[in-house]
């Protein structure tokens, strides 16, 4: 197995030798009382409990505070005013304890061997990964699986700095992160986007990754997840080429091409809703000028991004005509 090798679903694994795991659950919580239970007692659940549960209120206005304060001394509770999950997060870290963070959102389960194989997996792997993460599974609020979410290893290919910026997001509810490995590292609580891409593009240049390829966690896809902003891959390409900007000089120059190429190339599919289905010529001019700004070949456009874009309401007016033509 090399250095950045996953651990195969039928590989053999030696059994823990301690009773706990040595790690610390973060779970960020902002009015999530309806799922909260679930979340918590699927981590009480564990066939190889954590040494500690932490839980950050956010500024919850529901009873998620008082829900997590029910558990007595299984949960260490912290309250906050609403700061955003990053800040969460990093509240969390900073007051855990263990030597290992497991990330756990409040409306998201694990199975529950989930810390026992991914301590088997750190057990077995041949070189000291710095995060072990696994696959994970969708349900809905009934319970009922409705897919999954399966990424490739891009953190072990040769370009992993493209690759990772460009198209790795993984379920922060899957992870297992090194505290030594955060020394100088949190999550960009200024960042609003696509913040946990970039906190683990950052975590990775601090060392290998290992991927366990089971589905440990449950991530819930409910009416709120579910409903993204119109605008959310703009502001997600935005944060990521802001952030690229600023650390430009780590990447070659082949490699500033694609991550470019690829980083424009995600803007298309906005720029076509907001144009031609929804209407918002605001939102398709600044995915327009968003691609002019970041594609490295910005002349080789495509003729739908060269054509004019006028005020909405004309296509307002030509959609009602065609309307009334084809009913006619």
């Amino acid at each position: 197995m090399n250095r950045h090798e996953s651990v195969p679903e039928s590989a053999a694994s030696p059994a823990p030798v301690a009773d706990t795991a040595p790690a610390s659950v973060v779970i960020p919580v902002y009015n999530k009382e309806r799922y909260l239970v679930e979340t918590i007692d699927s981590v009480l659940a564990q066939t190889l409990p954590p040494e500690e549960i932490v839980v950050i209120d956010d500024g919850s206005t529901d009873r998620s505070a008082e829900i997590a304060a029910s558990y007595g001394s299984q949960v260490h509770l912290i309250r906050q005013s609403n700061s955003g999950e990053s800040v969460a997060r990093n509240e969390g870290i900073e007051a855990s304890t263990g030597e290992w963070i497991a990330l756990l959102d409040g409306d998201d389960v694990w199975e529950p061997e989930k810390l026992e194989r991914q301590f088997q997996a750190l057990e077995a792997a041949e070189f000291d990964p710095v995060f072990v993460y696994s696959d994970v599974y969708l349900f809905d609020d009934s319970g009922q699986h409705i897919g999954e979410h399966v990424k490739p290893e891009y953190h072990a290919a040769d370009d992993w700095r493209v690759q990772m910026l460009c198209d790795w997001s993984i379920n922060p509810s899957t992870t297992l992160i090194r505290r030594s490995a955060l020394d100088g590292l949190r999550f960009p609580p200024e960042i609003r986007h696509s913040e946990d891409m970039i906190f683990f593009l950052e975590l990775r240049a601090k060392g290998p990754f290992l991927k366990v390829h089971e589905k440990l966690a449950g991530y819930r896809r409910n009416e709120v997840n579910q409903t993204a902003s119109k605008r959310h891959h703009l502001d997600s390409v935005i944060s990521r080429w802001q952030w690229y900007s600023d650390n430009e000089s780590h990447y070659g120059e082949s490699e500033r091409y694609e991550v470019r190429r690829s980083l424009a190339q995600q803007l298309l599919p906005t720029f076509g809703r907001a144009r031609y289905t929804t209407r918002d010529m605001d939102l398709a001019k600044e995915c327009r000028r968003m691609y002019r700004e970041i594609h490295p070949d910005p002349g080789n456009e495509p003729r739908s991004m060269k054509a004019p874009i006028h005020p909405a309401w004309i296509y307002r007016v030509l959609d009602r005509l065609r309307s009334g033509t084809e009913d006619s």
